[in-house]
């Protein structure tokens, strides 16, 4: 199911993806004091886990798997195609209606995007950010996985409808993002786990495993063995799965995040930023104030459309409006 090389189709997906959660960090972020702002700063936010890393983490999941999804129904990958498994608990004979068309596939997108991410971190498979970095990739791709919504095509005599096909997509990225906007505003705090605890559970469980299979392999071959076996290794990949380290659908952090209101290694700061009145400036500016300028924008008004002889005019006025606006000392 997977490549290990990279096909051509896939890295057109991958920078749709780059481009499309960017976008949307800046759009779900215009209003924080850390607005999504690119350049070393965002690089060295990654390396952290930060309120905001984990939000960087979840809306790239994301994005990725829902530019991987729309890329298999379309048939830009040779890897994935349309989705054809029916939804649990669906019976479509009982109803009037039935799944078709081509859905995307969101399990496929899934599981690519959760490979993907894991391959990156195994380099830093010693930091104990990096199960906070992989429950908070989880959280984006549950995100996306909750806005899918199914679409429907109506067939009939005359357009009565008698019968629908119905597939699977996922919604507008706008959604997902505004879905982990809100998980970031709730995001909890974790306590940040010592360097000896993280590495300790990979090698207890190596030594584990060897002990168990040599000890079934002492015992008789048969029926029985095998079954002991199989209860062995539910056991053991009990012991693999790694610690919790929040709840299974909320943004978790480790380190406490700068103020960003000073340019730092972090940010920009907020000096100069649009601010609304009200508490946004006073949050956003940090309590240094706002400076308050009046702005002019000329629009066309009170349009009419003239008929003529052989022709069509519209007249327009120009109207200029003036409004106040507030930048953060």
């Amino acid at each position: 199911m997977f490549h290990d090389r990279w096909e051509p189709g896939m890295k057109e997906v991958l920078l749709q993806a780059v481009q499309l959660s960017v976008l949307s960090c800046t759009e779900q972020l215009a209003d924080q004091r850390w607005n999504c702002s690119l350049g070393a700063s965002r690089i060295r936010i990654l390396h952290k886990a930060f309120k905001e890393t984990a939000f960087l983490y979840a809306i790239t999941a994301a994005a990725i798997a829902h530019t991987t999804a729309r890329a298999c129904a379309a048939g830009h990958l040779t890897a994935c195609s349309c989705d054809l498994a029916y939804p649990r608990g669906s019976s479509p004979a009982a109803e009037r209606w039935r799944w078709g068309g081509c859905s995307h596939n969101v399990r496929f997108a899934g599981q690519f995007t959760r490979r993907l991410l894991r391959k990156r971190g195994r380099s830093e498979e010693r930091r104990p950010a990096l199960l906070v970095h992989k429950h908070n990739w989880k959280v984006g791709i549950k995100a996306l996985l909750g806005e899918i919504t199914p679409r429907c095509k109506c067939h009939g005599v005359s357009g009565t409808c008698q019968l629908q096909t119905c597939w699977k997509q996922v919604g507008p990225f706008g959604r997902t993002g505004a879905v982990i906007k809100e998980k970031y505003l709730t995001a909890v705090r974790s306590a940040p786990q010592p360097a000896t605890d993280a590495r300790r559970p990979v090698g207890d469980v190596s030594v584990r495993t060897n002990t168990i299979i040599s000890r079934r392999r002492r015992r008789g071959r048969g029926r029985g063995r095998r079954r002991g076996r199989g209860r062995g290794r539910d056991r053991d990949r009990r012991r693999r799965r790694p610690p919790s380290v929040g709840p299974s659908r909320k943004l978790v952090y480790t380190d406490k995040s700068p103020s960003f209101c000073e340019r730092d290694a972090y940010g920009p700061g907020t000096v100069g930023r649009r601010c609304q009145l009200g508490g946004h400036c006073a949050v956003l500016c940090c309590g240094r104030g706002y400076n308050t300028q009046l702005s002019s924008l000329v629009t066309s008004c009170n349009c009419r459309v003239l008929w003529e002889q052989r022709s069509v005019r519209v007249d327009c006025q120009s109207c200029t409006n003036v409004t106040e606006v507030y930048t953060c000392k």
